[in-house]
């Protein structure tokens, strides 16, 4: 994963707002690996680049990237707590809580590079990309979706 490319990418969008936290330290990501076990190499590399983002900041953040809490400071929204309290809850190992949807959508890396979507309200799966690539597509293409049909109600609401 080009890290500094899917960054560019989102920062390229005409009219969207992102809010990339800075790099989470080697140290940290050593040592949350260290007490959950290993994550995809490609989430060890995002976090290396950013911890944790908030995405399409419109009315709200329509998707946030979950990073790892700081040391001493636990926070609900993040890595190495949500990948706990998953875990608990009978997930797969190696299963990994990367991020959360607007709407409940709760994103979970594979130990095999892919990414799923569980919806939190219903509790079932709803979605599967093979690549993190892919996963980011997704969530460029939803993000997209949700703008127009805001765009097309603000135009209705003038008229």
């Amino acid at each position: 994963m080009d890290c500094d490319a899917i960054v560019s990418k989102f920062r390229s969008l005409d009219k969207t707002e992102h809010k990339f936290n800075p790099p989470c330290s080697h140290a940290r990501i050593d040592e949350v690996e260290g007490s959950l076990g290993p994550m995809p190499k490609w989430l060890h590399e995002m976090l290396s680049c950013f911890n944790g983002a908030e995405l399409f900041i419109y009315f709200g953040t329509s998707f946030t990237i979950f990073g790892n809490a700081a040391p001493g400071q636990p926070d609900y929204w993040s890595i190495d707590v949500y990948t706990s309290l998953w875990r608990q809850h009978g997930a797969r190992d190696g299963e990994w809580p990367i991020g959360i949807t607007d709407y409940g959508g709760l994103y979970i890396a594979g130990p095999d590079d892919s990414v799923r979507e569980w919806d939190t309200s219903a509790a079932r799966w709803i979605g599967s990309w093979d690549s993190p690539e892919r996963w980011v597509d997704h969530i460029i293409k939803q993000a997209l979706i949700s703008f127009a049909e805001l765009k097309a109600d603000e135009d209705e609401e003038r008229r």
